[in-house]
């Protein structure tokens, strides 16, 4: 869908005031870069309906035109002095990668090391933009090779099962890399940023009696999930969402009990929502009449 003038800006103004207020921790794509992002984008504003967030054609042609910007003010900005300053501040704009890989070596005792991976993308199903942080303990140097001290480098393999279950949740994302050989994860978090609820873009079907009441308002959802050895016990604190092993059939979910066995791990999964000023009460209201509980803020 795409949105343009006083639409579009307004659009754009209330997810700039939103993520100020959410503040995404480490554990989210970076919040500040997003923002920083959505300054360039065009005039005729692509959304992606399904997570109310710019699509990630508009996004992604911030980076294609920042990666123009050094030839253009060096050959053109003289004959062109119009566009130069939005070139120069695309240089200038603190811009994280949509989509990246960071690998880190927390600790290393001769063949064993214990690795954190960071995997940013935008997820294809949804549209949300999502960060994997994973720890684990690896033997040999099959998944992640130690270039330089603590230089690492994922391999294929590893980024790749990342990538298979990021339209999942975290659970898929473990039990995706406990098939890697060498690799034992022992900690997958998955946060998301999206998506962006409004009058035109509703969202789950709780929120509209609170968006009925407030049609200028916006409200964005910031889910956490973990998977991991540490979790003390399987809790869904997020009523838009359920357990993996919840929507498997009985057969299915019998294998993944057995392998969770094998692992020793528990899921914990919880949502915040942040609101504009407006739809704060009618949002509580509503969630409240349906016996949801979530955090709900507007500041």
């Amino acid at each position: 869908m795409i949105l343009q003038g006083p639409d579009a800006e307004a659009h754009l103004c209330a997810l700039r005031a939103l993520l100020a207020v959410a503040r995404p921790g480490a554990q989210y794509p970076e919040g500040r870069s997003l923002s920083e992002r959505l300054r360039f984008l065009p005039a005729a504003l692509e959304i992606d309906p399904r997570s109310g967030l710019p699509a990630l054609r508009a996004l992604g042609q911030v980076d294609a035109e920042r990666a123009l910007a050094p030839e253009f003010l060096e050959k053109h900005a003289a004959a062109l002095p119009d566009r130069a300053p939005r070139f120069r501040a695309l240089l200038e704009a603190t811009l994280e990668p949509l989509h990246r890989v960071q690998v880190r070596l927390i600790h290393r005792d001769g063949d064993t090391s214990r690795v954190q991976l960071v995997r940013d993308l935008v997820d294809p199903a949804s549209g949300c933009l999502v960060r994997f942080t994973i720890v684990a303990r690896q033997r040999g140097e099959g998944q992640v090779s130690f270039v330089r001290g603590d230089l690492s480098r994922a391999s294929s393999q590893l980024t790749g099962a990342v990538e298979e279950a990021a339209s999942g949740d975290a659970e898929m994302a473990l039990l995706a890399l406990a098939k890697l050989p060498g690799l034992t994860p022992e900690d997958v978090v998955r946060g998301q940023l999206g998506p962006l609820c409004t009058a035109r873009f509703p969202g789950p079907a709780l929120l509209a009696p609170a968006l009925a009441c407030a049609p200028d308002g916006a409200v964005l959802h910031l889910s956490l999930e973990r998977a991991g050895t540490t979790v003390p016990e399987d809790r869904c604190l997020d009523p838009l969402a359920s357990l993996y092993r919840d929507a498997l059939s009985p057969e299915a979910r019998a294998r993944v009990e057995a392998r969770r066995g094998q692992l020793g791990y528990r899921v914990v999964k919880e949502r915040r929502l942040v609101c504009t000023p407006e739809l704060e009460s009618p949002l509580k209201a509503a969630l409240s009449a349906a016996g949801a509980r979530l955090v709900v803020r507007s500041r």
